[in-house]
């Protein structure tokens, strides 16, 4: 059996974090807002893995860059929820927005 990726582990704990504490009514997260985290933080890496195990061994530079920046993304994607809905919260999702995005095993 293969190892999980850390980012998706990590952002599971994250997201589990966040989870209760919107229960716990310390975060000020709406349930939808919640329920969309678990995307960037969980489901990603863990597509983004499954893909790597399906491409070929030379996978495109763009695929790499993906990987690479993909749990940076995912916390500015996640902090731009604690934000005033304005500039700053677009600045922190922006990275998620301009995550390059290729198939695995195409060349650049």
């Amino acid at each position: 059996m293969r190892r999980l990726p850390g980012s998706a582990v990590f952002g599971a704990a994250v997201w589990a974090a966040l989870a209760v504490g919107r229960k716990l009514e310390w975060a000020d997260l709406s349930l939808i807002e919640v329920l969309f985290l678990f995307a960037p933080l969980v489901v990603v890496p863990l597509g983004m893995k499954l893909a790597s195990m399906l491409a070929s061994p030379d996978q495109s530079l763009f695929f790499r860059l993906a990987a690479y920046g993909q749990p940076v993304a995912a916390i500015f994607a996640g902090l731009s929820f604690f934000c005033p809905a304005g500039q700053v919260a677009a600045a922190l999702a922006a990275p998620w927005l301009l995550e390059p995005i290729s198939k695995p095993g195409t060349r650049v």
